[in-house]
């Protein structure tokens, strides 16, 4: 029986940014390897055969290069892409960046090869256009990445039409971070606002990523972090949350297994399940019952709903009709 990897690689942890919502900003700060060698992406490699000696050829997987911004160390971004897309031909690849460093060359070479994925921070409108411009005009797939900062929350009527000018797709990538009253807030109007927008003038984008917690192509959401999702570390180590110091083996132990291990850490499971309020919302299977890593943040237990439940008992209406209508 074949079994899919879903990966995130830290190509490295160098960047030309420092943006406070960065994922990996603590993990970066204690990493001692700071970049991937050739020997550690070789041996993912070799990881990755024996997956597949065992499993058989996925049918469906996934790798995004995460970091740090994977266009500092582009030689080494292209060697990782090209070893895992040889390993796995019909993998699906996210490059994220912050694009300040992309380039039409660069842009050629990969627009085959996936998706990409560019992280929109607290930049400029001028910025945000010169990279969608620049990225659809050679002709790679787009899939932008809109980060819920404050910021970002307030200018959403500005900024997600110009996007929709260049793409259907987008995600919204929430903070994990503490959120207090005032954030809810604008989270709530922010997207409750966009989602309206969105119906009101039929500029729809394609509801599988309007949601980072949703997989509603499947109809059914499950949890992938922290039961089939791996984060990978230059130095090879492995995890299972982008965000969390938190290390369950590497790829250098030759007993590790992508599937065992993570099952022996985490057994897979809905992250709503034996959460009563969860459990009873008829939204539960569009949620999930959020994220384990950011419930604890905010001073909650991890089997309790999420600080943003009741926002998003607002916003997922919201978001199925646009589903209904895109699919109409």
């Amino acid at each position: 029986m074949s079994r899919a990897i879903w990966m995130g690689v830290n190509v490295t942890f160098n960047c030309n940014r420092q943006c406070q919502h960065c994922y990996t900003l603590l993990r970066s700060k204690i990493a001692i390897e700071k970049t991937m060698s050739s020997q550690t992406i070789e041996r993912l490699g070799v990881m990755l055969d024996r997956h597949i000696s065992r499993y058989g050829m996925p049918r469906v997987s996934h790798m995004c290069t995460f970091g740090g911004e994977p266009l500092l160390v582009e030689e080494t971004t292209k060697f990782l892409i090209s070893v895992v897309s040889k390993k796995i031909p019909n993998i699906v690849i996210g490059l994220n960046t912050n694009g300040d460093l992309l380039t039409p060359k660069f842009l050629q070479w990969f627009k085959n090869k996936g998706e990409l994925q560019y992280g929109i921070g607290d930049f400029s409108i001028e910025e945000i256009e010169r990279v969608c411009k620049m990225v659809v005009s050679n002709r790679a797939f787009l899939m932008p990445t809109y980060v819920l900062t404050p910021y970002n929350l307030d200018r959403i009527l500005e900024v997600v039409p110009l996007i929709r000018k260049y793409t259907p797709y987008i995600v919204f990538r929430h903070l994990i971070s503490k959120h207090p009253k005032e954030y809810l807030k604008k989270y709530k109007e922010g997207l409750v606002n966009i989602f309206d927008w969105m119906l009101s003038t039929d500029n729809l984008f394609n509801p599988t990523f309007l949601w980072e917690v949703s997989l509603l192509s499947e109809g059914n959401y499950h949890a992938l972090c922290g039961t089939r999702y791996v984060i990978i570390d230059p130095d090879g180590s492995v995890g299972t949350c982008c965000a969390r110091d938190e290390k369950i083996g590497s790829i250098w132990d030759d007993n590790f297994d992508f599937y065992q291990t993570i099952e022996d850490y985490n057994p897979p499971k809905h992250h709503f399940k034996g959460i009563p309020e969860c459990e009873a919302c008829e939204f539960r299977n569009v949620c999930g019952g959020g994220c384990p890593y950011l419930k604890i943040l905010n001073g909650k237990d991890w089997n309790s709903p999420s600080p943003l439940c009741e926002a998003n008992k607002e916003i997922i209406p919201l978001l199925l009709k646009v589903k209904e209508r895109w699919n109409g």
